[in-house]
């Protein structure tokens, strides 16, 4: 259900209209979920929120015995059904062990949130009491808050401390890592993936073995291809396609009913699209209409919309739930194998296919920037910068002079001058080219394995196809105008000197109008290479990179260490020159007033700063280095 903004006026509110998604998410923070367990099969879920609240219109609470995950996030506009008994689940987000919806509320639909409102405190305050839990379970609940038009606040608020790691981290939107294991695990659950080091390949563990998974050109898409009860049109003969937990099978009347104006089921009828419904309908019919993006079916007086109630297969133990956000699809989606891995591009998730359901794909490090990651931007080991503590040290005069210095201010300084220097230089780097496959009508890649190094990467900067000049004559974007295009400047028939440097010099007008270059955009937090044109098939290409370079190794590389250990000493300088001005005036001593050197120690740094980031954008530190012969690459 979809309600217009405005069409709803909350009796305190006079002018919802005014509000906006940034109102309603300082509102939603203002709620307080508490949980406990009057009993070892109930939960007691108290929920308090502000009585005042001008754009909150209801709530849902969810529950699940695992995190609640981006996956468990209610969806826009969706009005959920709700069930407070354990054993006997309304609606689930995200599969059949997703979230359970134990409490929905929306002003707008006849359900206010309840709770009487305390004029002392200006809160209201009311408890769910879940049934059937399992006593040595424990449980994560969440509240989400909505508007009248059923636009949730997606984080919500969590019954128990968020992970405190992501506070010490920098951002928790930069992804995780497949974990990066010398050897296997001792005691893995079912459903664990690692890197094996000594193997140079990920690993799946389906409860018996470990079998090799790929990595490299993994699928990706907004939805899993595999969701029981999840349904798709392929247009190619205009075929149902349902999902009954372990194949894809086509409805037709034979394994399909709907139901009709007056309650019964009747088979399905002919399944077409269009954006005009057809007329003369026969019952049964099916119809995706293009207008409105949505399913119907002819119940026998009107086109209604089909859903887990009016849709039932009949081949199996699965009504097609999924029929009412039913996706049209022009190539058949493909069977999930166990150990499988897909990237969602809507949760931002990696998941494996156990044989039955998909997994979030454990992953280490959630929200930590590349730098920081252990295997992509250091080796986890403090040797050298222990070895470059010692030497900053001694040339701030330690142990002669006293050196007002922590450890943690010394590796601040170490810290700054690994980020200016992977800032300012293309040293910091080592280019690389990786060999990848780009899939049919598949347009985000993700790129986040140890396996072939793109865990690694830190920008990409061309996509080189391997094809003539980025065409391909057995497809579409090679048609009959870059055939005669073609024929202008070279000959099929033999290969000489004059066709070669015509080719050559010709290959960037070709590629400018037939769009023989791929455009694309990189994103180094997610890991997700968008290729923003359709991909006709399968095809090899090469990735031109900057791959990532731990601290270590630029500690001790010949062009990159003597400008790592000035900057951090001119950093080291500023720290003491700013403690010891404090004391401008002199401190007392046994033979007189003692002058310190603070503004001589900032007035130095300032000046080392400056000359240093000359010296770096001089190429006098590296530069352009590391880069190879790259220039005779065609594509």
């Amino acid at each position: 259900m979809k309600l217009v903004l405005g069409k709803y006026m909350a009796s305190n509110t006079s002018n919802i209209s005014a509000r906006t998604t940034h109102d309603l998410w300082v509102e939603a923070r203002l709620f307080v979920l508490g949980i406990s367990r009057p009993s070892p099969t109930t939960i007691a879920l108290t929920v308090e929120y502000p009585s005042n609240i001008d754009t909150v219109d209801g709530a849902i609470i969810i529950i699940n015995d695992k995190p609640i995950l981006g996956s468990n996030y209610p969806n826009d506009g969706t009005q959920y059904v709700a069930s407070s008994d354990l054993l006997a689940p309304a609606d689930q987000i995200d599969g059949p062990n997703g979230a359970q919806v134990v409490a929905f509320y929306s002003g707008i639909l006849g359900i206010p949130l309840p709770g009487i409102p305390d004029p002392i405190t200006g809160k209201s305050t009311f408890t769910v009491t879940i049934t059937n839990a399992q006593p040595n379970v424990l449980y994560y609940a969440s509240v989400h808050a909505s508007t009248n038009i059923l636009q949730y606040y997606p984080i919500g608020v969590r019954s128990y401390p968020l992970e405190a790691s992501r506070v010490e981290k920098d951002s928790s939107t930069y992804t995780g890592n497949i974990p990066s294991l010398p050897e296997p695990p001792v005691s893995p659950a079912a459903g664990f993936v690692y890197f094996d080091q000594g193997l140079n390949v990920v690993q799946y563990w389906t409860g018996s073995q470990w079998i090799p998974t790929r990595t490299d050109s993994i699928l990706a898409g907004n939805i899993n291809p595999g969701l029981l009860g999840q349904t798709y049109l392929y247009t190619i003969g205009a075929v149902l396609k349902l999902f009954d937990g372990t194949k894809w099978v086509d409805l037709t009347s034979a394994n399909c009913t709907v139901r009709d104006h007056l309650g019964s089921f009747v088979p399905l009828g002919v399944v077409r699209s269009g954006s005009v419904l057809p007329e003369n309908p026969e019952l049964g019919d099916f119809y995706w209409n293009f207008t409105t993006h949505r399913p119907q079916y002819w119940n026998g007086v009107i086109w209604a919309h089909p859903d887990a109630t009016t849709t039932l297969y009949i081949g199996g133990p699965v009504t097609p739930a999924g029929v009412g956000r039913l996706t049209v699809e022009t190539e058949l989606l493909p069977t999930p194998y166990v150990g499988q891995l897909f990237y969602n591009t809507s949760t931002k998730m990696l998941n494996v296919w156990t044989g039955t359901t998909w997994l979030q794909a454990n992953t280490d490090q959630q929200g930590t920037v590349s730098t920081d990651k252990i295997t992509v931007g250091t080796d986890g080991t403090y040797d050298e910068r222990l070895r470059l503590i010692k030497a900053l040290k001694n040339q701030l005069g330690w142990p002669v002079q006293c050196v007002e210095l922590k450890e943690e201010q010394l590796n601040i300084a170490i810290d700054n001058a690994l980020d200016n220097y992977r800032t300012w230089t293309d040293a910091a780097y080592r280019m690389q080219y990786v060999m990848f496959t780009v899939m049919d009508n598949q347009q985000v890649y993700y790129l986040n394995s140890a396996q072939d190094h793109t865990d690694k990467i830190v920008d990409v900067r061309k996509i080189h196809r391997l094809n003539i000049l980025g065409a391909n004559s057995l497809n579409w974007d090679s048609n009959i105008f870059f055939q005669t295009f073609l024929n202008q400047y070279y000959s099929s028939g033999y290969t000489d000197i004059l066709s070669i440097h015509l080719m050559g010099s010709l290959a960037e007008d070709f590629q400018r109008i037939f769009a023989g270059d791929f455009t694309f955009l990189w994103n180094e937090p997610s890991r997700e290479l968008l290729i923003t044109r359709r991909i006709a098939r399968n095809e090899k290409v090469i990735l031109e990179c900057l791959m990532e370079r731990t601290e270590q190794e630029l500690l001790i590389d010949r062009w990159a260490k003597q400008f790592l250990q000035n900057w951090a000493l001119a950093e080291c300088k500023m720290q003491l020159g700013l403690i010891r001005s404090k004391y401008s005036s002199g401190t007392p001593g046994p033979a007189g007033t003692i002058t310190l050197n603070g503004e001589l120690l900032v007035s130095e740094a300032r000046q080392d700063m400056a000359e240093l980031k000359q010296s770096v954008m001089d190429l006098e530190y590296g530069g352009l280095i590391n880069l190879g012969n790259a220039s005779f690459l065609m594509g």
